[in-house]
C-alpha cells in the first residue's frame, strides 16, 4: 500500500480535511498528515521546529511526499504574507527539505508554493496590518499602465501574447460561415 506524506498548505478543511476524506475512499493508499495542532491557525504560523520533527520522523517511511513550501518555510499561507523571517531563516527552513531528499532519495518528492495574491480591497484580516488602509493601492496602480485596447502604441511584443479571438483566426484561415 503506497504511503503519501502530505504537509498541507494550512489548517483549513479544503487543505487538511478534504485530502484525508478523499484518500479514505481509496483502500490502497495511506495518507500521513501532521497532527492538526501543528498546523497553526490563520495568522498564527505553524511551529517550524515541531513540523520539522514530524517530517524527520515520518519522511523515511513514505513512498511519496507532497510538501507545501508555504507551510514549511512560513508556517502557512496567511503567515507567508505576514512573515518576519530573514532570508537566511527561510533558506535554512527550506534546507530541511533538501536534507531529507538527500537522505531518502527513494521518496518521490513533490513540492508546491503559491503566488502571493494582491487583493483589490482594504482588509487586514488575512493580510499584513497595513492592508487595512492600503490593500487596494496595488491593484489600483495597475490602472496607470497602458493597456492594449486603450493604447494602440502598446508594445507589439505584448500584443503578441494576447489570446486570439478564435482558433481559426489565430491559424490565419478565414472564418467560415454557414
Amino acid at each position: 500500500m503506497p504511503r503519501i506524506l502530505l504537509l498541507p498548505l494550512d489548517e483549513r478543511p479544503c487543505n487538511f480535511l478534504y485530502p484525508a476524506l478523499m484518500v479514505e475512499k481509496c483502500t490502497d493508499v495511506q495518507l500521513l498528515l501532521p497532527p492538526k495542532e501543528l498546523m497553526g491557525s490563520k495568522k498564527r504560523p505553524a511551529p517550524f521546529l515541531l513540523l520539522a520533527q514530524w517530517l524527520e520522523k515520518n519522511f523515511s517511511c513514505c513512498d511519496y511526499a507532497v510538501i507545501s513550501i508555504d507551510m514549511l518555510v512560513y508556517g502557512g499561507i496567511v503567515p507567508s504574507r505576514l512573515h518576519h523571517q530573514t532570508t537566511r531563516e527561510c533558506l535554512d527552513r527550506l534546507h530541511l527539505l533538501a536534507d531529507l531528499r538527500a537522505r531518502y532519495p527513494q521518496v518521490k518528492l513533490f513540492a508546491f508554493s503559491l503566488i502571493m495574491r494582491a487583493p483589490c480591497y482594504n482588509s487586514a484580516d488575512e493580510e499584513p496590518d497595513y492592508y487595512a488602509e492600503h490593500g487596494s493601492c496595488g491593484t489600483k496602480s495597475s490602472a496607470i499602465w497602458p493597456q492594449p485596447k486603450k493604447n494602440p502604441s502598446f508594445p507589439a511584443w505584448n500584443r503578441a501574447f494576447r489570446a486570439p479571438s478564435s482558433p481559426i483566426s489565430a491559424a490565419g484561415a478565414a472564418p467560415t460561415t454557414r
